[in-house]
């Protein structure tokens, strides 16, 4: 990741520790955006780290959780946003193995000339290496043929279409995580979260220091169970601090709460000198 960043500030903005930061990188182009191939088309992710995947990402979500579904689903889709994702602590039957098992066909391309490239179509088929758990990819050759240069304005359009693919795909997964969280967040949450996320949406991004002087001692505390259910996340910035966003999930929850008339931002009992100290 420091090869491709050239900088440990982007490097560690590239990490994120669930679903919802992952997607929330995607669709900021966060930390930084890299030109395609087709440069005149659109830019992405060139790499993010979902770190310590067995956390939020086990199989007690990824195989029973519908926005999961729909991001194995999208997968492909998704690649026009970023251009890989890395996960640690995983084991062989993890979503990086369901994943694989999607890589059915592969079609590679080269170019000869400046007019003139060839493509190889193979069929791909997982088989078992009994050297190790992983699977060993096997390519079964089926054409390849000689063409010539696709026009840009041909690509741009198709390109165009694509890139509204992404956010449809997008649409679907953060639906579907507002279906699988909202009713068990509304039953949990506390008048300090509700303030946290509200000051976060009426000022902005903030860093941990402006949380602390608005929430008082009980802020770190929120902030735990904000991340946790995924209503806020960290972004790294320069200088080694990091301040944090509500995502989406979070924005349906102030939302909910408003439709049901409860205060969006409640009054917090104030933190005596005696807590404090």
């Amino acid at each position: 990741m420091f090869k491709i960043y050239g900088d440990w500030d982007d490097v560690l903005g590239a990490i994120s520790f669930d679903l919802v930061g992952t997607i929330y990188r995607m669709k900021k182009g966060l930390p930084r955006l890299f030109p395609t191939v087709t440069k005149p088309c659109h830019m992405r992710v060139p790499v993010l780290l979902m770190d310590d995947f067995a956390a939020k990402g086990g199989k007690a979500k990824t195989q029973h959780e519908k926005a999961w579904d729909l991001f194995k689903g999208g997968f492909d889709t998704l690649g026009t946003r970023i251009a890989i994702i890395f996960a640690t602590m995983i084991n062989p039957r993890s979503p990086t193995q369901q994943l694989m098992e999607k890589y059915t066909h592969e079609i590679k391309v080269e170019r000869i000339t400046d007019d003139k490239r060839i493509y190889k179509y193979d069929k791909c088929a997982q088989q078992q290496d009994f050297s190790g758990w992983k699977s060993r990819l096997k390519k079964n050759w089926r054409e390849s043929q000689e063409f010539g240069e696709v026009p840009l304005d041909v690509y741009k359009q198709y390109d165009e279409v694509r890139t509204s693919l992404v956010d449809e795909v997008f649409e679907n997964i953060e639906d579907q995580m507002v279906d699988d969280s909202l009713p068990r967040i509304l039953a949990r949450i506390d008048a300090v979260d509700i303030h946290l996320l509200s000051f976060i949406l009426q000022v902005g991004p903030v860093y941990d220091i402006k949380l602390e002087k608005e929430l008082g001692k009980k802020y770190r505390q929120a902030m735990t169970r904000c991340k946790a259910r995924s209503l806020i996340t960290p972004i790294r910035k320069s200088a080694g601090y990091y301040h944090y966003d509500i995502t989406d999930l979070g924005l349906e929850v102030l939302k909910a709460l408003d439709k049901y008339n409860e205060p969006v931002v409640p009054k917090v009992p104030k933190i005596s000198s005696e807590d404090i100290n």
